[in-house]
């Protein structure tokens, strides 16, 4: 029974061309998805923030309470959509 070790040699020359070249393509995709997720986040912290203020300011000038109703219901709505492409940008 006869084992035969193979090594094989690291061509460093090789690594140093592809290296570079996969660096800045990685670099660019990692920027175009960290982009994205920093204006998908302000964005809806920033709708949500509006929501919030809205609500605070229509809470004692609107006595209805359909339309408190409507502003918390798009509250809620926000948040659930937010946490829902959260999930599906993070799976794909």
């Amino acid at each position: 029974m006869k084992t035969s070790d193979q090594t094989y040699r690291f061509n460093q020359v090789f690594f140093q061309k592809k290296a570079h070249k996969n660096y800045q393509e990685t670099t660019k995709s990692l920027k175009k998805i960290v982009n994205f997720f920093l204006i998908f986040n302000v964005s809806f912290f920033l709708l949500f923030f509006l929501q919030i203020i809205s609500f605070a300011i229509l809470f004692s000038l609107l006595n209805p309470s359909a339309v408190l109703a409507v502003l918390l219901a798009s509250m809620f709505l926000t948040s659930f959509t937010y946490f829902v492409l959260l999930y599906y940008f993070s799976v794909s």
